[in-house]
């Protein structure tokens, strides 16, 4: 999908055209003959351009700027990917309530705890491996890691306890330092690209941030290792 335009102007009966050439405004009544707006509420024309409204244009042009001077931390999450793993948290939440009898209608973190409360840290550890550890990955559905790759930036951020990520990186040549601990984080070699899991992996248990009590005491950290390279950067999240 192409991104073209800033939208309609309604001020100024203009289309501002900032697609890759940048060629600025060109004169309107509105939006180009047969444009509609798709099922997430964008607006495309016949040709698949689409167009975005003046305040989400100056949000790009500022990310696109920041991404060039390398002070953008792409900060992401479960969601990008929900598509291979199949469920997102409601779907986690119930295969957890399943197992220790109780109802999913609560809070994924709370559940968590009620989860390690009833069998174990360890079980949930296995757990999160078993749902979230993958050996191999299907292509077409982990779109969203490899936009991320393609920008060939230095440092992420992830807040997922899955290994997406690391398969696809791993698969185009292109790995990146995972990092967990402040161990390795001092492994880390100048100009290597880094991964930074925000929230842990199961390999490293003592690391996992998923249930609410794991959630405040983070929180509560101000001077956590991994909070050091937010600290110089804009991020997106």
């Amino acid at each position: 999908m192409q991104i073209k335009g800033i939208g309609y102007d309604r001020t100024h009966g203009a289309r501002r055209d900032q697609d890759n050439t940048g060629r600025g405004y060109q004169p309107t009544d509105g939006y180009d003959d047969g444009a509609v707006r798709n099922l997430t509420g964008e607006l495309t024309d016949l040709d698949g351009h689409t167009y975005i409204d003046e305040r989400e244009g100056a949000i790009l042009n500022e990310m696109a700027d920041l991404l060039g001077n390398h002070k953008l931390v792409p900060f992401f999450g479960a969601g990008i990917s929900r598509p291979q793993l199949g469920f997102a948290s409601a779907g986690l939440a119930k295969q957890l309530a399943d197992q220790i009898g109780q109802r999913p209608s609560i809070l994924l973190s709370e559940l968590s705890d009620s989860f390690i409360d009833k069998i174990g840290e360890d079980a949930l550890i296995g757990f999160l491996k078993e749902k979230l550890v993958l050996s191999q990955f299907d292509d077409a559905k982990v779109s969203a890691h490899r936009l991320l790759l393609s920008l060939s930036l230095n440092l992420l951020y992830m807040t997922n306890q899955d290994n997406l990520f690391e398969l696809v990186a791993e698969h185009y040549c292109r790995p990146y330092r995972r990092v967990v601990t402040l161990a390795d984080l001092s492994d880390v070699i100048p100009g290597e690209p880094i991964l930074i899991k925000f929230h842990g992996d199961p390999d490293v248990p003592s690391s996992i941030v998923f249930g609410k009590r794991s959630y405040e005491a983070r929180i509560k950290s101000n001077d956590h290792p991994l909070d050091i390279k937010l600290r110089a950067a804009s991020y997106v999240g």
